[in-house]
Order: structure tokens, then sequence, then C-alpha cells
């Protein structure tokens, strides 16, 4: 018995204090929790917290990166026109040429790249930070570039009045990208503009939070998952043993050298189900015939996958029949009904946050930036839908005048409140 299972057979009954090891149960529960990570080549990444956990997490888990694409994809669908307070479409000099900069926020990005780069990293990490650049003498923005999380570190303040709501907690941001290294504090702190989720930090309020999170266990099933049925199609081995009847075969185990057993781990990897793969194991007296593999689908990995991919969707707002995988809930008869769902609820309330950081980078005072989804699809249909049913109640509520169950006014205000 190694030292690792002492640990865990002791710490059952001693759990809060501190073992002969000199571990204590906190360092001690860290090992429980991760130690059969250690044998995947994966796992190991995905550890941690912060960005680089949440980095890992969107490299290493393809069904949560398709998953933020996708939402991208259909952010990127609407049309980013000027609005009054009313919400109500404009005619601005001032928004054209804040949409000039906006095609070309810097060297490296055009407007879609940039506008990706911000949503991308708010569902990835929960806040998006742009650098706004300021040439000396001007007030107002000629550019903007967004810093990776990774490369930006905030530092926050350690004593901080927030009811007096003047006091910010930011005290500085470290930066390090491409070699270069810059600390922001003070005055030039309004250089940086931040977009922030809306999942909310119960534990650090005011605070970003990524939801990525609270989703540790899902994306570490399905990275294992992927790997584990990578490694049985690649490295499955024999699937049958063809070996002598009898013979003292657990004796000849034990006398084998380090180097026979390599040798013996060597000649079985060149079994399994690839084209250059043998697939019978065959032994120096071939009588008995064993099975010894089992098929994927016996491990459950797609069931399995397929419940994690859920959480990760339900997260994230987006519709089960959106992402192709099965729907076992049964609540969209259609895929346009599924779509209109989730622009509806999901990329029209998060596409106004985005909306809301361009107006605050740009201070827009005669106009605010909108994102109109009405050219979709899904969304005309809806408008139809809409229009009909308008039509339905201006033929009852006329009627109902006509035969003097209600007033014209009360008709007119019944249709302003529908509208």
């Amino acid at each position: 018995m190694n030292w690792i299972d002492k640990v865990v057979n002791g710490y059952a009954n001693r759990r809060n204090k501190t073992l002969s090891t000199g571990l204590t149960s906190q360092e001690i529960e860290s090992i429980i929790r991760n130690r059969h990570y250690a044998n995947s080549a994966l796992l190991k990444y995905i550890s941690g917290s912060g960005p680089s956990f949440q980095s890992n997490c969107y490299n290493y888990c393809p069904p949560l990166q398709s998953l933020i694409n996708k939402k991208a994809n259909t952010f990127l669908r609407g049309e980013l026109i000027p609005v009054n307070k009313d919400l109500q479409p404009i005619k601005s000099t001032a928004f054209l040429k804040d949409s000039k900069i906006l095609d070309r926020p810097n060297q490296f990005q055009n407007r879609n790249q940039f506008l990706r780069s911000i949503d991308t990293f708010l569902n990835v990490y929960g806040i998006c930070y742009i650098y706004k650049i300021i040439p000396e003498g001007f007030k107002d923005a000629t550019g903007f570039v967004v810093i990776p999380n990774t490369a930006i570190t905030p530092m926050y303040k350690s004593n901080v009045n927030v009811f007096d709501n003047q006091t910010d907690i930011i005290d500085s941001y470290n930066i390090n990208l491409y070699g270069v290294m810059i600390t922001i504090r003070g005055d030039d702190l309004k250089l940086i503009e931040t977009i922030v989720d809306t999942t909310i930090n119960t534990d650090k309020p005011f605070q970003p939070k990524s939801r990525i999170d609270s989703l540790e266990y899902p994306i570490k099933n399905i990275v294992a998952s992927l790997e584990s049925r990578n490694q049985i199609i690649v490295r499955r081995g024999a699937e049958i043993a063809i070996s002598p009847k009898n013979g003292d075969t657990t004796a000849i185990m034990k006398v084998m050298t380090p180097q026979e057993k390599k040798d013996l781990q060597d000649e079985y990897a060149q079994y399994g189900t690839l084209t250059s793969q043998n697939h019978a194991l065959i032994g120096r007296v071939p009588m008995d015939i064993q099975n010894i593999s089992r098929p994927i689908q016996a491990l459950g990995l797609f069931e399995g996958e397929n419940a994690d991919h859920r959480a990760l969707a339900n997260a994230y707002g987006v519709p089960i029949p959106i992402l192709g995988i099965p729907d076992t809930t049964g609540k969209y008869s259609t895929y346009l009904e599924a779509k209109k769902e989730f622009v509806e609820d999901t990329i029209i309330p998060e596409s106004q946050i985005i909306a809301d950081g361009l107006n605050r980078l740009f201070n827009a005072q005669e106009y605010s930036f909108y994102f109109d989804y009405s050219n979709m699809e899904c969304m005309q249909r809806s408008q139809k839908d809409r229009a009909d049913s308008l039509k339905v109640m201006v033929e009852s509520l006329a009627s109902a005048v006509e035969n003097k169950f209600i007033t014209q006014q009360e008709a007119i205000n019944l249709i302003k409140d529908y509208l």
C-alpha cells in the first residue's frame, strides 16, 4: 500500500486532524478529488481556477467551444443600428462616425472579429477587458483592443467603502501581452472599459464570474469521455486471447523482469481495431479462446456526453435542438420554434449587454447602439404571427365598439396596451 492509499484510508477517521504525513485535511481532500485525473492526458490541464482554468475548459472541451461559437455566430447576425431612448431607429451622424472606427477598431481586427472577441470572452470568462486607444491631446478614443483575460490581472483594493457609491474596487491592472508588461492605475484606469456577463458572483460581490466555474464536472466528464473513446479506438488492444488451457501463468508473471513486462506491453500495443493492427492475441500453445474486450456502447459514453452537453446548453441558454443532440424534453415541436426562443430569450438580452458596453466605449450621447434581429427568418415569422394576432384583435374590438360593448376610446387604449 503506497502512502496515498494510507492517507485515503486514514482520512475517514481523522478528517479534521493533521495526519502523520504532514498533510492538512484540505490538502488530503485535494488529493482525493484529483487522484484519478493523474491517469488522464488532458484532465490535468482542467484544474485550478481563474482565466487559465476557463481557457483550458474552452480549448479541451469541443462541445463547449462549439456551443459558444454557435452563440457568437447568431449574435453577429444582428444589424447594429442607432436608436433613441424609446428604442426607435433614428438617423445619426455621430453613429456613422463611430461606426467607421468600429469597422477597423485596431490593425488586427475588423468589426465582426472585434465583436466576436467580446462575445466569446464574455461567455468564457464572464468579463471582457477593452483598452481604449486615445492619442495624446485627444479626449475620444480612436480605436480599441480586446485584452485577453489570461494577459490581464485586476488588482482589487483591500479596503473599499462600497456604500459611498463612488469608490471603485479596482486598484490597478497588470498587463503582460506579447512581451510588454505595463501597470495601469490612477487616472489611466479610464483607459480600460469592462463588459460584464449577467452571472452573479456570490462569493466575491461586484467581481466578475464565469459560467464555466459551475460547469467543471460536466466539462471534465465530456473531456474524459472523448479521451476514453480515442484511446479505445487507437489503443484498444486485442479483442480475443488464444492461450494455453493449463500452466502456472501466475508463477511466470512473478519471475518476469521489468524489461520483459515492457516488451509484453509493447507487443500488446500492436493489437487493436485499426487497419494496421492485429485483432487476436495468440499464445504459444493456442487452445482456449476468450473475449477480452467490450464495445464502446457498453461504457455508456455517448449517453453520458449528451447529458453533460445538455447541462452546458442549459447554462448558456441554448435550446437542445439547435445543437443537434437528442432532446428528451419534447418541449419544441420545430427547429424554428427553438431558434426563435434562443434569439428572444438569450441572444437579444445578451446583445444588449454588449450594446451598452459600446455606448460607454464611444461615450454615445445622441444615440444608443442596438442589435436588430428582425431580419432573421425565425423572427420574421414571429412578426407575421404578431401581425395576424393584431388583425384578429382589431376586428374583435371593432365589433365590440359597433355593438356598444365598449367605447371607441377604450378600444384605442386596448390597442395601445397590446402594441
